[in-house]
């Protein structure tokens, strides 16, 4: 505590008025949780992905407070296998959704998960079309 705070609460305890409440001046940190560089946010609604042949899916991600980011990948079926890329702050997470007719209509979800102590996380989804 500086100096002259110091002796603003003591001479405020001593004289027995007390003082007014002041805000402390810091601020405690607060980790954010991932950004989502792509794919873009379309009204929280699932992106669309064509499967016509096994697929490479792409999320592109940064964190904001500079945190590992852990990646989820969670299919219909269980966990999907996925490769991750950093390069800076920016890490890329690559999926490769097999073809699959009866995926037709399924929504595969990624969660972006910062390793921080705090474990925040971003939700991803995409909507398995199938022509």
């Amino acid at each position: 505590m500086k100096p002259v705070l110091a002796l603003w609460y003591a001479g405020c305890t001593v004289l027995g008025g007390g003082c007014l409440y002041t805000a402390p001046v810091w601020t405690e940190a607060v980790n954010k949780p991932p950004i989502i560089i792509r794919p873009e946010r379309i009204d929280d609604q699932p992106h669309p992905i064509v499967l016509f042949a096994d697929l490479p899916v792409v999320v592109v991600a940064a964190d904001p407070d500079d945190d590992p980011l852990f990646f989820l990948w969670e299919g219909p079926d269980g966990e999907i296998e996925s490769h991750e890329r950093q390069e800076g702050e920016i890490t890329t997470s690559t999926a490769v959704v097999r073809y699959d007719p009866e995926l037709d209509g399924q929504i595969i979800d990624v969660l972006v998960v910062d390793q921080s102590p705090a474990y925040n996380d971003t939700l991803v989804s995409f909507l398995v079309e199938i022509p």
